[in-house]
């Protein structure tokens, strides 16, 4: 990947104040969005052909790139994530699979995938790649994505939270990343997204027909549904050039999301559980 020089822009404005991730991601979305538009004038979609193609491709980074030029907010976001891809990039990782804290792994793979391969998308800089590849490759020969204590209900859960934020996790390093893996490492890592996450997130959460009654987790009203739904989405568009097989699901995941938003999404949520909600049905969205 080409190397991309960050510039600050030319213009002298006075402090702002830094938004962290959640800038970057919402521009890229943007981005995104009227690249969507610009494809459907021209009957045809480059969005979602190759890879990059969640979040973010090829041309939006060019755009973004641009963007940074005299954003000098925009310039500021992106500082703020290389250091923190920074900071991730000399954190520890640990390969091993957990015995029970599955939602702290999850938790801490999705920060720094998302940290690191911006700043990978932005620099080239292998660094980060590598790291992103042993985060992936681990999690993908994890025996299972969901934590032993959700065996205990009956029937067990096969999808949560946190195996759908490995979805995301190790789908957004296949896109990213890409042309990096083997095809053997691409093969495993397929086989990880769709039966670890995207087919267990189909059958306990999305489809009427198979969804275990977990209570009110599995309605269209909090975090649990948006949430793992869409994260597993972007496992989902992460492998379907290579896996067509998965649009079934993504199709069922797009009607799922569709009941949430009508729902008006996290409306029972207080703040402190629904503002995460946004990343991954914003990244779903801007796919659809």
């Amino acid at each position: 990947m080409k190397k991309t020089m960050l510039v600050a822009p030319h213009q002298n404005m006075p402090g702002v104040k830094f938004l962290g991730l959640l800038l970057i991601i919402a521009t890229m979305v943007s981005i995104l969005f009227s690249m969507v538009a610009c494809a459907e004038e021209a009957s045809e979609n480059p969005v979602l052909e190759a890879h990059p193609r969640v979040l973010v491709n090829t041309v939006g980074l060019k755009r973004l790139n641009e963007a940074m030029e005299t954003d000098i907010q925009l310039y500021r976001t992106v500082r703020t994530v290389l250091g923190r891809a920074a900071e991730a990039l000399y954190s520890t990782w640990e390969s091993k699979e957990p015995k029970d804290n599955y939602g702290g792994v999850a938790d801490s793979a999705i920060w720094q995938v998302e940290n690191m391969g911006i700043a990978y998308l932005l620099t080239g800089d292998l660094r980060y790649a590598n790291r992103l590849k042993e985060i992936a490759l681990s999690i993908a020969k994890f025996e299972r994505w969901v934590a032993p204590s959700f065996d205990r209900y009956d029937p067990p859960w096969i999808s949560t939270l946190e195996s759908s934020t490995f979805t995301a996790a190790v789908g957004l390093v296949y896109d990213w990343c890409y042309d990096l893996f083997t095809e053997e490492e691409r093969s495993l890592i397929r086989e990880a997204i769709i039966q670890k996450g995207v087919i267990p997130a189909f059958l306990d959460w999305s489809n009427a027909e198979t969804r275990n009654p977990h209570g009110t987790h599995q309605t269209p009203q909090g975090n649990w549904y948006a949430v793992t739904i869409s994260a597993a989405a972007i496992g989902a568009l992460a492998v379907e050039p290579e896996a067509p097989e998965v649009r079934q699901y993504i199709e069922s995941f797009k009607t799922a999301m569709k009941a949430w938003i009508e729902f008006d999404g996290g409306v029972l949520e207080e703040y402190d559980t629904s503002k995460y909600l946004w990343y991954p049905p914003g990244a779903w969205v801007s796919q659809n």
